[in-house]
């Protein structure tokens, strides 16, 4: 008897594949935001004589100690602002970090276009980074959307604490460094 031995390899590549995929494209659940996070800053951004937003930066001590989760960013506006804007905006922001990597920022935009909406005067936008790093969205603390991206998730804090942001000083109110 001459038994051949299947070709796992022939099998266990396309499970891998798939199994990639689908970690990837979970469906989002629900996460609540958090409530338990302590006040490290906050800062207001005025642009010209046009207040934009304030700002809030929460974490697990109460302390900046880098980007790590859990931390919340919130943003409350202070004038109506267009979902297309606050993309475009967020698109401009975040190609330093995404470089060499166009197509991935073009996913990452799209998927922001899909959470996000037109915000008025008044209504916040918050992003959760939570302990795995990856980003959920809440629009006035109701859940909104995930992307479960931890390279995304950095650059979108950095926008606001990164050292060479282009706002420094708002950068440094939020890291309590005032």
């Amino acid at each position: 008897m001459n038994f051949k031995r299947p070709d796992l390899c022939r099998y266990a590549k396309p499970a891998v594949g798939l199994m990639l995929i689908l970690t990837l494209f979970q469906p989002a659940v629900a996460v609540p935001m958090p409530d338990h996070l302590q006040s490290v800053g906050s800062a207001r951004l005025k642009v010209l004589w046009f207040e934009i937003y304030d700002a809030q930066l929460f974490n697990a001590g109460g302390r900046y100690e880098g980007i790590e989760g859990p931390m919340l960013l919130q943003l409350t506006y202070k004038r109506y602002i267009s979902k297309d804007a606050l993309v475009k905006e967020t698109g401009k922001q975040l190609a330093a970090s995404y470089r060499n990597r166009q197509a991935e920022l073009a996913t990452r935009l799209s998927e922001l276009d899909a959470i996000w909406r037109d915000v008025r005067e008044g209504e916040s936008i918050s992003f959760f980074l939570d302990a795995q790093n990856f980003g959920h969205f809440y629009l006035n603390r109701e859940y909104i959307g995930s992307i479960r991206d931890r390279i995304f998730s950095t650059a979108f804090v950095n926008i606001w604490l990164a050292k060479d942001s282009d706002y420094p000083k708002m950068s440094r109110q939020l890291r309590g460094e005032s």
